[in-house]
Formats: structure tokens, sequence, C-alpha cells
């Protein structure tokens, strides 16, 4: 019969598995415990029944007792419990008990070959054969031939139970730690989820509202008809444009969105310095656009992408932390394979005049968005303004 391929390949992993297993030492399950706990007991109780109904003398009761007990020892000590087990062979023959002895030694292979290195299950299985052999040749009339042979089968048997056992329950505990990466990879997607929504709120709906909040205040302030109804007209825009980005990032929130087709994929970071130069210069600015801007055919997509969000984050903080500022200028250019943008503002006379508050989200972002794409940002203040700068590889 052929055996499928998914199933020799499944053999193959487990028993490489019960190999690496066997370099180090393995502990017993909560069930196996409760089960060897229960076998002793029954053991003990058995013991004490038959030798009272046999009417054996003292000193047997309390060697099987002994004998019965030191399958205790491997719940904490296994290595202690193979030697216990070869020292009451050794004072066997004391209660002329070699027989029980022997058959104890074989039983507890298979608890040695469950819990213990491959190392130590050697040594045992020496051990183990050494002394049946000794005790044959010594005792030849207590111990016949079958007596031996018995012992041997039962030790065989035994091993293979403990190192099935073993196999199992090592399957079972990569099975659960590949559940644990898989959890942990589920976790860190939905992190990234919520982190990508979080970043569209901050990068692109703030952005509008933060225009809506700027205009409406020069609507306070400034009494020109021409300017109000400027205002006015920005700020019916920017509540359309922060509505139809609502709907954007709930689309993209949902189970069968695909990020690709986001609208910050789709515009590039040329579309994205246009507008704001058009934003800023509705908003009073005085916008210097350098004629330097890239055709987004040429640029790496996604370099374009995150170019455009920090062209997005550098106007909004203008327009909330340079409130009153006059000059803006926006530099972009691409050379030597580089894409390199900044963004310059004057810093405004009266800084009270911004009631904004800053958590600095956004600069921790283009950092770490910038740092993805191998490229590197900075921002400070320089030449009497603040100075934001960021570099890409274009491909």
């Amino acid at each position: 019969m052929t055996v499928p391929p998914h199933d020799s390949r499944r053999r193959q992993v487990s028993l490489r598995a019960l190999w690496a297993s066997l370099r180090t030492d393995a502990a017993f399950t909560r069930v196996e415990r409760w089960a060897l706990w229960s076998l002793i007991g029954a053991g003990l109780v058995a013991g004490l029944v038959l030798t009272a109904s046999a009417g054996l003398p003292g000193e047997d009761a309390v060697f099987q007792t002994l004998l019965t007990l030191a399958f205790a020892l491997v719940l904490w000590r296994p290595k202690a419990f193979g030697a216990a087990l070869l020292i009451l062979l050794a004072v066997s023959p004391a209660v002329d008990a070699q027989q029980e002895a022997i058959l104890a030694l074989a039983l507890g292979s298979g608890l040695i070959a469950r819990t213990c290195t491959i190392a130590i299950q050697a040594a045992y299985v020496v051990a183990f054969f050494g002394a049946a052999i000794l005790i044959h040749a010594f005792f030849p009339a207590s111990e016949p031939l079958s007596s031996f042979i018995a012992a041997i089968i039962v030790a065989t048997g035994s091993s293979g139970v403990g190192l099935t056992l073993r196999a199992v329950t090592e399957r079972e505990m990569q099975a659960h730690r590949k559940l644990l990466v898989s959890e942990q990879a589920r976790a860190e997607v939905a992190a990234g989820e919520r982190r990508r929504i979080a970043d569209d709120l901050h990068d692109v709906v703030a952005h509008d509202l933060t225009i809506i909040a700027m205009h409406a205040r020069l609507l306070e302030r400034d009494p020109d008809p021409d300017d109000r109804r400027t205002s006015q007209r920005a700020i019916l825009d920017s509540a359309r444009q922060a509505l139809s980005d609502v709907r954007r990032v709930v689309l993209l929130a949902s189970e069968d969105a695909d990020p690709a087709t986001g609208a910050d994929n789709q515009r590039g970071v040329g579309v994205a310095a246009q507008e704001l130069a058009r934003e800023l210069t509705a908003a009073g600015y005085r916008v210097q656009l350098d004629d330097e801007v890239p055709d987004d055919a040429d640029v790496d997509r996604l370099v374009s992408a995150t170019l455009a969000r920090i062209v997005r984050e550098a106007g909004t903080n203008i327009l909330k932390h340079a409130v009153g500022a006059q000059r803006v200028r926006i530099h972009l250019q691409q050379s030597d394979g580089e894409l390199r943008l900044s963004v310059w503002n004057s810093l405004p006379r009266d800084p009270s005049a911004s009631d904004a508050v800053s958590g600095g989200y956004g600069i921790v972002r283009m950092n770490e968005r910038t740092a993805i794409l191998g490229g590197s940002f900075e921002s400070g203040p320089e030449s009497g303004g603040w100075q934001m700068r960021a570099s890409f590889p274009a491909r």
C-alpha cells in the first residue's frame, strides 16, 4: 500500500520532533501525573492485600511497599528513581524478591524513556541488562531463563509505550506552540490594521478638520466679504473631503478591504504637494512650490504614497502650530536616484495664537514610515523657521 506524501511528511516531522526532545528531559503532563499517582495508590493497596492474604513475612511486605513507593520518585527526580530501583534490586536477594525487583526495573524503563534524555536511557538499559544477567547467573534456581526473557519483553514494551507517549506529548506541545505563534501573528496583524486606521484618521481626516478649524477662526476675525466667502467655501470642501475620508477609513477597516486600493496609494506626492499649496494659499499663506515636482510614474508607489502622507502631515502642522506665519516653501526634487522633500515655514509672530495641542504622534509615525522604506527624516528649527526634510530612494 502506498503511503500518501503528506502522511509520510507528517511522520518524518514527528520522528524529528521526538529525536529533538530526547536531547533534554521531559516533564509529565498533568494527566500523566494523576494517572501515575492512581497506579501507585492501587499498587500499594493491592500489595498490602496480597501480602496479608499470603501471610508473607514483614520484611517482604516492607520491601514490596518500598518497591511501589519508589515509582513516586519519578515525578520529581527520574534519575533518582532509576537509582532507587537498582538499589532495591541489589538488596532483593535478602528477601528473595529478585523477580519482583527485575519486573519493577523492566516497568521503570518506560518511565525513564518518557522523561529522561537518550544518554540516561542508554545507561539505564545497560544497567537493566547487566543486573538481569547477574541475577540470572547467581540465582539460576529462583530466576529461570523464562523469567529473564519475560523481563526483557516487559522492558521492551514499556519503553515503547514511554517513547510513544513522549512523541504524542511533543507533537501536542508543537501544535500548542504553533497555535500561540499563529495567535501572536493575528494579534500583530490586528495591531497593524488598527495602527493603519489611526494613521489614516490622523494624516487625512485630521488634516481636513484642521483646515475647517483654521478657516472658522478666520471667519471670526476677518470682516472682508470675499475672504469670508473663501473661508466658507474651504470649510465646505474640507467637510466633504472629511466625510469621504471617513467612509474610506471605514471601508479599509472591513474584512474584505484591500489596502492597495486606498486613496493614499492612488494620489502621489506630486498631487499632494500641489493640493497642499492650494490649501495653504487659500488660508492666506504665501506658498512657494518649486517646479521640480516629479512625475509619479517615475517614483515607487509606496515611496510616493509615504511622501504624500508626510506632505499632508507637514501641512497639518503648519495650520495647527504656525497660525499667522506668512511664508511656506515646498521643495520636491528627484536626482541621483533619490527623491527629496523639504517643507519650510516661517514662525508665527504670536505663538499663543495657536490653540492646537501637539501629541507628537505625527512626527513619530513619519520617522517610522521613512525608516521602513530605507529613507531618512528630520525636522527642527532652521533659517528663522521650521524645516521638515525627508529623502527616499526613488526606486
